[in-house]
C-alpha cells in the first residue's frame, strides 16, 4: 500500500476554508497597504542598485542569523522559531499542492520523510516559544519591553503549533494509521488518547482541526498589524541596506535650487527607506543596551527614537520636540553601536545626523556653546580657534618636511587639529614623526595649510561648515598632486577616507595603527627593547565599528611585549569614550559621564597603562583617570608613544 493520507479527513465543508483564507489576505493586504502609504511618504532613495550584491548580503543575514546569533540565547531562539516556522510553512504548501492542484506529494518515501520533518519543525518551533516566554516574562530581559501584542503573537503561535500536534495524535487515534509512527509526537499523543472512545476522538479532531485553522489564518491576518510585520520588513531592510562605507554620512547638495528645506524637519523630510526601518525595527533593544548615551542616563534611547516614529508615522509638523526629544538628537555620539548590533540594519545615525541638519541649517537651533565652536572653525580653521601660525609648532626642532612644489612624499602626514594644537596630543604626533623617520618613511606635513578634516562639522548638522572644510583642503591637496595619507586620527581617518569621495576626493587614508603594524611585520621598524607589563586598549568608535580595524592596533600590542587585558565590551561592542558626534565640543548636562563610565572599563582590568589610537579617546580617558584620582598609578597613552619607547628607549619621544 502507497504510504499517504486523507488532506480534509473528519472535515465536511473544507471550503468554507477558502472563505476564511480570503478574509486573512484582505486583512493581511490592507495591513499592507496602510503601512506602504505611510512610507511612501518620504522622500526618495535609491535602494535598488547593485542587485545581487544586496541579495547575495540579504540570503546571508537572513538565512544564517549572522547578527541574531552574536546573542547566542535569542539567536538560537529565534533561530528555531524562524526555521521551524519556515518548513511548517513549506509542508502547509505540500498540502495545498496535492488539494487544490491534484499533484500527488503527499505519497510514497516523501510524505513518509516529510512527516517527522514537520513534527521536528513543530517541537523546534515551541522550544523557540518556550525561550521567547522565558526570556520576555521570568527573565526580564535587557532591552525588552513588553506590550501586549507580543502575549498575543506568543500566544498565536504556540497555539497553532499546540493544536496541529493535537490534531494529528486525534487523526492517528481515531484512523489507527498504519503511517502514524513516522510521525513520532502525533503517534505519541495518539497513544495518550488510547482510553478515549472513537466518537469522541472524531468529535474532538473536528472542533480542533477548524480551531487550528482559524488561529493560522488569524496568524496570516494579523501580520501587518503587529510586529510580526517583520517577517516581511526585516528581510527587506537587509536587502535596502546602505552600500556606502559604513562611517559615511549621507551627502547633502547644497545646490540644489529645488530644496526648499535641508535636513530632517517634518516626517516628509525622511526618505522613505527612513520610515521603512521603523516598520523593520522589532524592538529587540539591542540598540539601547549598547548606546553609551542611554546607558549613562543620557535622554537618548535609539529604540524609542525608531518606535517613537513608527507610532507617529501618519502625524504632521515638526519632528525635533514633537517626536524626538530635542536633547536627545544632541545626545548622540555617533559611535555606531546601534547600528552595529541592529539585527535588522536599521539605520539610527543619519536619522540623528539629518535632523541635527534640520536644526542647524533651518532654524539655526543647537547647544549655546557650538556658537563659539563653528565659529573658531570659521574663521581659523579649526574648533580650537588658535591662530593657522600655531599648527606646526609641534614639530619644531623635529626636522619635518613641509609639503613643498617638488615631487609628492611617499605619505601626507595628516596630523589633525588636536595633533596640532592639543598640547598632550602634540606629543603623540612628535612620536609619531619620530616614527616615520626610523622606519625611512619619506613624508611631509602641510603645516600651517592644514584645516580641519571637517568631521565634527558634519556630524553636528553644520552641512554648509562641513562641506566648505573640504573644498578649501582638496584644493590643497590636488594642488600639491597628494593622494596618500597618513593620521593618527581616526575621525580625521573617516571623513577622508569614506567622505571626501563624495566631493570628488580620490585618497589612499591609512590609520597610522595600520601603518605601524606593517611597519613591524616588515622589519622595517624594528623593537629595540621589549616593555613589559599590562596594556588595556580602547578601541576607538571610528576605526573600529566604523572601519572595521581591530587586529592592527593589537597586533601592535603583541609586537610589544606587553600583555593585552581586554576590557569589557571591546572590538566591535566596544564602549565609546564620548566625545564623538561632535560631543567632544558640548558640555554634559545630564546623566553620568560617559568617560569616566569608560575609564571604570579600563580601570577594572588592573592595567598599569591604558592605550588609545585616537586623539579623543587619549583626552576623554585621560580626565577620566584624574576625575577617578588615578593619574598617579595608570597612565594613558597612544599607541604610537609605546612603540617610539620601544623603538629609542623609554621616554624618549624625539
Amino acid at each position: 500500500m502507497n504510504a499517504t493520507r486523507e488532506i480534509f479527513w473528519n472535515i465536511n465543508g473544507h471550503g468554507i476554508i477558502y472563505f476564511l483564507f480570503i478574509l486573512a489576505t484582505i486583512a493581511f493586504g490592507y495591513g499592507i497597504f496602510r503601512r506602504y502609504y505611510l512610507w511612501r511618504r518620504g522622500r526618495s532613495a535609491n535602494r535598488n542598485d547593485q542587485k545581487w550584491v544586496r541579495i547575495k548580503l540579504a540570503v546571508g543575514l537572513v538565512l544564517g542569523h549572522e547578527r541574531i546569533l552574536r546573542k547566542r540565547q535569542e539567536g538560537i531562539m529565534h533561530l528555531l522559531i524562524f526555521w521551524g516556522v519556515v518548513t511548517l510553512f513549506a509542508g502547509t504548501i505540500m498540502v495545498a499542492l496535492q488539494a487544490d492542484l491534484g499533484l500527488k506529494v503527499m505519497e510514497g518515501r516523501f510524505y513518509l520523510c516529510l512527516k517527522p520533518t514537520l513534527d521536528m519543525a513543530g517541537l523546534a518551533t515551541l522550544v523557540g516559544l518556550l525561550i521567547a516566554i522565558s526570556r520576555r516574562y521570568l527573565k526580564r530581559a535587557e532591552g525588552l519591553d513588553n506590550q501586549s501584542t507580543d502575549g498575543i503573537v506568543l500566544a498565536l503561535l504556540a497555539g497553532i503549533i499546540v493544536s496541529g500536534f493535537i490534531v494529528e495524535g486525534l487523526r492517528i487515534a481515531s484512523t489507527h494509521d498504519q503511517w502514524g509512527t513516522w510521525s513520532p509526537i502525533g503517534v505519541t499523543l495518539a497513544g495518550a488518547l488510547g482510553s478515549v472512545d472513537r466518537e469522541n476522538l472524531v468529535a474532538a479532531h473536528k472542533i480542533l482541526w477548524w480551531t487550528h485553522a482559524a488561529l493560522a489564518l488569524g496568524f496570516i491576518g494579523y501580520i501587518p498589524h503587529s510586529k510580526l510585520i517583520h517577517i516581511i520588513t526585516a528581510p527587506l531592510n537587509t536587502y535596502f541596506r546602505s552600500l556606502d562605507a559604513k562611517g559615511a554620512i549621507p551627502a547633502l547638495d547644497l545646490e540644489d535650487d529645488a530644496v526648499k528645506s535641508f535636513g530632517i524637519n517634518s516626517l516628509e523630510d525622511f526618505t522613505w527607506k527612513d520610515l521603512f526601518d521603523a516598520d523593520a525595527c522589532v524592538r529587540c533593544g539591542r540598540c539601547e543596551i549598547h548606546c553609551p548615551a542611554h546607558l549613562a542616563a543620557k535622554p537618548l534611547s535609539p529604540k524609542k527614537l525608531i518606535q517613537d516614529l513608527r507610532t507617529h508615522m501618519a502625524d504632521e509638523g515638526h519632528v525635533v520636540g514633537t517626536i524626538v526629544e530635542e536633547e536627545a538628537v544632541w545626545a548622540c555620539t555617533t559611535c555606531g553601536a546601534c547600528m552595529e548590533q541592529c539585527p535588522v540594519l536599521v539605520e539610527h545615525i543619519p536619522k540623528i545626523v539629518e535632523m541635527r541638519r534640520g536644526q542647524v541649517l533651518m532654524k539655526s537651533n543647537f547647544p549655546s556653546e557650538l556658537n563659539l565652536i563653528f565659529r573658531n572653525a570659521e574663521s581659523n580653521g579649526n574648533p580650537y580657534g588658535l591662530g593657522q601660525a600655531k599648527r606646526s609648532e609641534w614639530a619644531n626642532g623635529l626636522e619635518v618636511e613641509i609639503v613643498s612644489e617638488g615631487p609628492a612624499p611617499e605619505y601626507l602626514y595628516w596630523v589633525g587639529c588636536a595633533g596640532s594644537f592639543d598640547d598632550r596630543n602634540r606629543r603623540v604626533s612628535a612620536a609619531m614623526a619620530g616614527i616615520l623617520k626610523l622606519a625611512g618613511i619619506h613624508f611631509a606635513i602641510l603645516g600651517n595649510r592644514e584645516t580641519c578634516c571637517g568631521d565634527f562639522a558634519r556630524r553636528l548638522g553644520n552641512e554648509y561648515l562641513f562641506q566648505s572644510m573640504v573644498r578649501e583642503n582638496l584644493e590643497i591637496l590636488n594642488g600639491y598632486g597628494i593622494t596618500k595619507l597618513v593620521t593618527q586620527c581616526p575621525h580625521c581617518f573617516n571623513t577622508l577616507r569614506n567622505e571626501y569621495p563624495q566631493y570628488g576626493g580620490n585618497l589612499e587614508v591609512i590609520h597610522h595603527t595600520e601603518l605601524i603594524a606593517q611597519l613591524l611585520k616588515s622589519g622595517n621598524l624594528k623593537i629595540k627593547s621589549k616593555l613589559g607589563g599590562t596594556v588595556t586598549y580602547q578601541d576607538p568608535c571610528y576605526i573600529g565599528r566604523h572601519n572595521d580595524i581591530y587586529e592592527a592596533p593589537r597586533d601592535i600590542i603583541e609586537a610589544l611585549g606587553v600583555e593585552l587585558a581586554e576590557m569589557r565590551g571591546s572590538h566591535n561592542e566596544s564602549f565609546c569614550c564620548g566625545a564623538g558626534g561632535g560631543r567632544m565640543w558640548m558640555e554634559e548636562h545630564t546623566g553620568e559621564r560617559i568617560n569616566v563610565k569608560r575609564t571604570e572599563d579600563a580601570l577594572c582590568t588592573n592595567s598599569q597603562t591604558i592605550a588609545a589610537a585616537c586623539p579623543y579617546c587619549l583626552t576623554m580617558l585621560e580626565d577620566g583617570i584624574k576625575f577617578k584620582d588615578m593619574n598617579n598609578k595608570v597612565r594613558t597613552v597612544d599607541l604610537a608613544e609605546l612603540v617610539i619607547e620601544a623603538v629609542r628607549g623609554k621616554g624618549d619621544f624625539r
